[in-house]
């Protein structure tokens, strides 16, 4: 498991190793959807435009799947802050899917039909005006000058929506584009990304298998302490920790497990905040020695009173920390860290559910890039994967161990696999009563074979 893969350089900001893998698995499918695209000489900055569709709304579709199901275990009286963080983690694939699939068909749909072509422009207005209203509620308070964040954020919106009634005209008039077609091509890359994100998956330590009951399985894995399944273990009386890892908030008095940021943060990382205070504090010093301009010194002694809040807050929460190192004689972040490695820290060994996950979509993904060029009906191969990933999932699920059998005694996810099923069995109902080839699939002549 490793949550964070690096830092950025005199930044201080960890890379995820979730979004990365997110990130990596993103740009491969959309490349290899943009050569099946081009080699059956359809049109590649369609595949690219849905790309970035699936991309939005498939992140919030996954979000908000996510955040239903698990209202009441991780977010009920958290805030919106909560709800919004989403680099820890904690997106469902079938909420992604069905959020892009929804506008997908949409765009798609719009082509050769201004009517649908505005309509979708109009949605999008919207969503970009929220979206654009949120980012000033949420950073417009904090910011030096939030009168310019605010012109900046008008602009930008300007550009958005001038952009989006400009494609929703030339779309509208343009040649059709089938879905079906679409469809096909970029179903084998929604389950490479998928693989690529159950690997971010096990980087994360989310999404983990059962307990193996054979504790001597080669491909077992044990988690670190403070991973989430070792959390989970824990609160169930699986594991026990030493009492150096487990903090006592001061207010309510009750003991959890030290967080898993603070066991793998380095010392440069942990002591940012004091350092930056130190360096605004001494450029203070040193300008008022020098007696430097008055408005330049006003200026820094807002920024070092900016610092010095920002620097307080760390210690006050870090506070149940620095107690229980105290208590139990540990000098530094170090010595508490290396408590940690120690084996008897770490989670039961389980089953590498994301890794069985990851392999099956590389799997599907290969057989259903291979079925596309053999297949003769448009439509043939987004119905399989329809198909055979529900069933995959199914079986997933019974191996997983962080899914609540909340759903008709199945996990949410199995629900929904079961429904894939029905909608599969409804979708090559209707597709066997169409043509071979979809009226709107219609050709680019200057695509590459």
């Amino acid at each position: 498991m490793k949550p964070e893969l690096f830092d950025i350089p005199f930044l201080y900001y960890g890379v995820k190793g979730y979004g990365f893998m997110l990130m990596i698995g993103f740009l491969t499918a959309v490349w290899w959807a943009t050569r099946r695209a081009a080699k059956v000489r359809m049109n590649p900055d369609i595949v690219l435009n849905l790309a970035f569709i699936a991309l939005i709304f498939g992140v919030v579709g996954a979000r908000f799947f996510y955040v239903v199901h698990y209202w009441e275990r991780n977010f009920a009286g958290r805030g919106l802050s909560a709800v919004l963080d989403v680099t820890a983690g904690g997106l469902e694939f079938y909420g992604g899917f069905i959020g892009a699939m929804v506008f997908i068909l949409w765009y798609v749909a719009s082509h050769g039909r201004p009517l649908i072509a505005r309509g979708l422009a109009l949605a999008w207005t919207v969503t970009t005006g929220l979206a654009l209203a949120a980012v000033y509620v949420f950073i417009g308070p904090k910011a030096t000058m939030s009168y310019v964040l605010g012109a900046v954020l008008v602009v930008v919106g300007f550009y958005i929506v001038r952009a989006l009634w400009r494609w929703a005209r030339d779309a509208g008039r343009g040649a059709p584009a089938s879905f079906r077609l679409y469809a096909d091509i970029i179903a084998p890359s929604l389950l490479w990304g998928l693989a690529f994100g159950r690997i971010g998956c096990f980087l994360n330590g989310c999404c983990w298998g059962a307990t193996c009951t054979h504790p001597k399985l080669p491909w077992a894995v044990r988690f670190p302490c403070g991973s989430p399944v070792q959390l989970d273990q824990w609160r169930r009386g699986l594991v026990s920790l030493p009492a150096a890892l487990v903090e006592i908030h001061p207010a309510t008095g009750i003991g959890q497990p030290i967080p898993r940021e603070l066991l793998t943060m380095s010392m440069k990382k942990y002591e940012r905040h004091e350092r930056r205070y130190q360096r605004a504090a001494a450029k203070l010093a040193e300008a008022e020695r020098s007696h430097d301009d008055p408005a330049r010194i006003e200026r820094l002694r807002e920024v070092v009173e900016q610092y010095r809040k920002i620097r307080n807050e760390w210690y006050n929460s870090q506070q149940p920390v620095r107690e229980c190192m105290r208590l139990h004689d540990l000098k530094s972040l170090g010595d508490l860290q290396e408590l940690a490695r120690r084996e008897d820290c770490k989670s039961l060994p389980v089953h590498p559910a994301q890794l069985y996950s990851s392999i099956n979509a590389f799997l599907l993904a290969f057989v259903l890039n291979a079925i596309f060029y053999r297949r003769k009906r448009h439509g043939v191969v987004f119905g399989l994967m329809w198909v055979l990933y529900p069933i995959a999932r199914i079986v997933e699920e019974a191996i997983r161990a962080d899914n609540p059998l909340d759903t008709g005694g199945l996990t949410i996810s199995q629900a929904v696999s079961v429904g894939g099923l029905i909608f599969a069995l409804v979708w090559f109902w209707w597709l066997y009563r169409q043509p071979l080839r979809s009226p709107r699939a219609v050709a680019v002549e200057s695509a590459v074979r």
